[in-house]
């Protein structure tokens, strides 16, 4: 492939790396980390028969060195190219030395590393089927947890999968970056959440979340006609009352909120007559006026309630005005913000 350069083994693939240069920022027509990650694409295409594509998604890093700046990329493929970046753009004339040596040491032992991962599989047959998992969109730590049994995504390329576990139970596992767990769990001794099976904290700043997986007759908040929503409303109300009056964080300031109690997170199903209810998706959840909203909420199609914005505290008092007032879709304008 015509790139800049490349760092690999004794045979076209894999590579561990791949150079992209310019003499300096923005001097050149084309987006370097694009350009980077076409090639890389590439390589993958032409190494399909190799043990690299076969047993791994073939990890390996883009360097671009954009005159005096240095950036580090991470690149895997699966059923598409998958990247991310490991540095911002350093200036290696004027960034902290120490900064530098420590991306240089962690470039040279992610080399190192990617140079033994790829010995190790060099004896497995060449020309072999791929193993199943890589065409699939799902993380590692979900295939290869012997707890679960890999089924389906849910949604659209979310991070969200239906599995078996030992006991041919299927449950929902989910990828997240912030979980309120300490919430989940009080809410569902409450009987108002579905059971939290597991919870753990991955490498680069992920949490597997697996749970009971609601079925039939189960269903959202959101689907229900008119008249239903107006007669489960006030179940939904009475049930948010009553897990707000939980000491989940001790005994002063102890109240919880969901933060994101939209119809599409609140699970209903009609049995005898009544109504039950349970809450999910508990990314948000926190504690009553400390824990605050994400950054970057979506404000484009969401017409929050008064007090739902990024970064302020979130109270319980908007979980109610979020079930009482659904919020519709948006006014907001881009300009009025700029």
């Amino acid at each position: 492939m015509p790139c800049d350069g490349c760092i690999r083994g004794n045979s076209p693939f894999p590579i561990y790396a791949i150079f992209e240069v310019e003499n300096e920022l923005a001097s050149t027509s084309t987006l370097k980390d694009f350009q980077g990650l076409a090639y890389y694409s590439r390589f993958c295409i032409v190494g399909k028969e190799s043990t690299a594509y076969l047993f791994s998604t073939c990890p390996a890093f883009l360097i671009e060195l954009r005159g005096p700046h240095i950036r580090v990329t991470a690149m895997t493929y699966q059923d598409q190219v998958t990247a991310s970046f490991l540095t911002c753009v350093e200036n290696i004339v004027h960034s902290n030395s120490m900064r530098l040596a420590s991306v240089f040491k962690a470039l040279k032992l992610g080399l190192d590393s990617l140079e033994t991962f790829y010995d190790s599989i060099q004896g497995k047959a060449e020309g072999s089927k791929r193993l199943p998992f890589l065409d699939k969109f799902a993380p590692y730590s979900l295939w290869l947890n012997p707890n679960y049994k890999f089924k389906n995504s849910i949604g659209n390329k979310q991070l969200v999968f239906l599995a078996e576990d030992a006991n041919k139970r299927e449950v929902v596992i989910k990828f997240c970056r912030r979980y309120g767990d300490r919430v989940h769990r009080a809410w569902y001794d409450m009987g108002y959440a579905p059971e939290l099976l597991e919870f753990q904290r991955l490498a680069g700043g992920f949490y597997l979340v697996a749970m009971e997986f609601l079925g039939d007759p189960w269903k959202t908040f959101l689907l229900l006609d008119d008249q239903e929503k107006t007669e489960c409303r006030s179940v939904v109300l009475d049930a948010l009352k009553k897990v707000h009056g939980l000491s989940v964080f001790g005994p002063e300031n102890a109240g919880s909120v969901h933060g994101d109690a939209r119809e599409g997170n609140i699970m209903v199903r009609r049995r005898n007559g009544v109504f039950e209810v349970k809450f999910i998706d508990f990314d948000w959840a926190g504690q009553h006026g400390v824990s605050t909203y994400p950054p970057k909420m979506n404000h484009v199609q969401i017409a929050w309630p008064d007090g739902v914005s990024d970064g302020m505290p979130m109270q319980q008092r908007h979980d109610v005005d979020i079930v009482s007032n659904p919020p519709g879709a948006s006014s907001y304008s881009w300009r009025r913000h700029v």
